[in-house]
């Protein structure tokens, strides 16, 4: 009996993101993302201009969203666009996997305090649990974290060098790649003042996976101008009122 009550509390947060990433599989933006994906195989290129608005067709595109429309195309090619929340199923269960690793390496081994937090975790975040492109952010900030807690626990190990390919695969997923270099560059600075402050080895192998990932981030269809894109969301806060994504959060503490 005890066997089984540890099994289900140890694949109880499995469930549960399962359950919130199927509880609603209808986010209207799928069709012109599916069907942007759909024209990128067609063409073999990424389009720069807005082919399918009616208001402002012919202006700039920059399409961050590439890569996530082409495999959303594939898939509903393959089993119709339903299965396309499959992949937000793939994505919760896999921020699940990379918490437990993480609550792993700090030795937080207790099954119900993890599943507890688990669950707060993921309620916090049901929200924006839609079927969208952000997953990509959801899943790969948590992978990053693991990665780099990995890193300081385990100095020699080489898995540090998998953020460079991740930063690539990032920027173009989703618009929010640019927290890829965040996450980095927090882990940066606080390796360059435990240093100086216990004067250790200089961080030189955070310092290149930081500068390298920052070079990944011009592998791309827009080049040089993905740089500086990241700071574009903050000229979008409360510019859409359809969507909570882009919501200015200021006002709630004035």
């Amino acid at each position: 009996m005890k066997n089984v009550q540890n099994f289900l509390v140890r694949f109880f947060p499995y469930l549960i993101a399962i359950a919130f990433s199927i509880k609603a599989t209808r986010e209207p933006d799928i069709w012109w993302q599916i069907r942007t994906g759909e024209w990128i195989v067609e063409n073999g290129q990424v389009p720069k201009t807005d082919m399918f608005s009616n208001s402002v067709a012919g202006a700039e595109w920059i399409n961050i969203k590439w890569g996530f429309e082409v495999i959303a195309a594939w898939l509903s090619k393959l089993c119709g666009p339903e299965c396309v929340f499959l992949l937000q199923v793939l994505a919760s269960i896999g921020i699940v996997f990379f918490l437990k690793k993480i609550c792993k390496l700090f030795d937080l081994t207790n099954l119900v305090t993890n599943t507890i937090t688990l669950f707060i975790s993921l309620a916090l975040i049901e929200y924006r649990i839609i079927g969208r492109p952000e997953m990509t952010t959801h899943f790969l900030f948590v992978v990053y974290l693991y990665i780099l807690f990995h890193h300081f626990k385990n100095p020699s190990s080489k898995l540090i060098w998998a953020l460079i390919p991740l930063q690539v695969l990032w920027t173009n997923m989703h618009e929010a790649y640019g927290l890829g270099i965040v996450l980095i560059g927090i882990f940066f600075f606080a390796a360059w003042v435990d240093s100086f402050k216990n004067n250790v080895n200089k961080p030189k192998i955070i310092s290149l996976v930081l500068s390298l990932s920052i070079v990944g981030v011009l592998v791309n269809p827009r080049g040089v101008v993905m740089l500086l894109r990241p700071l574009n969301i903050f000229s979008q806060v409360n510019q859409n009122k359809f969507t909570t994504e882009l919501a200015n959060f200021f006002p709630y503490f004035l």
